[in-house]
């Protein structure tokens, strides 16, 4: 995956949460715009997996403000 592509998906509002994420962002209390802003302006990607069973996935490492943010962005289904 590229990160400059997951990052223009972004800022252009394509791309689907998945229930788990949602659980994730909640118990974090982040909501969704610190979460782009992270990915958008501060991600680094850290590993790609390529040949994930639910679809290409990758983890990438944002920050809301000094607070680390893991990220696992994929091109899957969003069934979870």
């Amino acid at each position: 995956m590229d990160l400059n592509e997951i990052q223009r998906l972004l800022r252009n509002g394509q791309y689907e949460v998945s229930f788990h994420a949602q659980q994730e962002r909640l118990e974090e209390d982040l909501d969704l715009i610190q979460i782009e802003t992270a990915i958008i302006e501060h991600g680094e990607l850290l590993e790609e997996y390529p040949d994930d069973p639910r679809g290409e996935s990758c983890l990438v490492l944002g920050f809301v403000g000094s607070r680390p943010l893991p990220c696992g962005p994929g091109m899957g289904d969003n069934e979870g």
